[in-house]
């Protein structure tokens, strides 16, 4: 049976006084979580990509062999729950380049795990 989000989602906090003491504007996500994104005054470039995978153990080898193939930085491998099944992993990765190269070599990263298409 398909469930969907509430179409107007609580809290118990108390989000616009969150949201001035920070200084930002807040949002709460379908599980209650309040989100407040603070903008910066000055501009940033970025130079390049860092995308964040989430992967299983079966799924690391391919992503970071196709990533490397690619010559992307991987900066890290890393777990950070505990109990959890199956186990997930995450890899910061780092490259400079052209967007849409860059987008198509990480959809082939992507491809290999259990990724869903938009």
């Amino acid at each position: 049976m398909p469930q969907h989000s509430p179409p107007h989602p609580k809290t118990p906090l108390p989000v616009r006084k969150l949201e001035r003491i920070l200084g930002g504007d807040a949002t709460v996500g379908e599980n209650g979580i309040v989100t407040v994104t603070v903008r910066r005054t000055d501009r940033i470039r970025l130079g390049g990509v860092v995308p964040d995978f989430s992967m299983t153990a079966s799924e690391t080898q391919p992503v970071i062999s196709v990533m490397r193939r690619h010559r992307w930085e991987v900066g890290c491998l890393y777990n950070q729950e505990t109990d959890e099944h199956p186990q997930l992993y995450f890899s910061h990765m780092y490259r400079v380049g052209d967007p849409v190269t860059l987008a198509r070599q990480i959809r082939e990263g992507l491809d290999r795990t259990a990724a869903k298409r938009a």
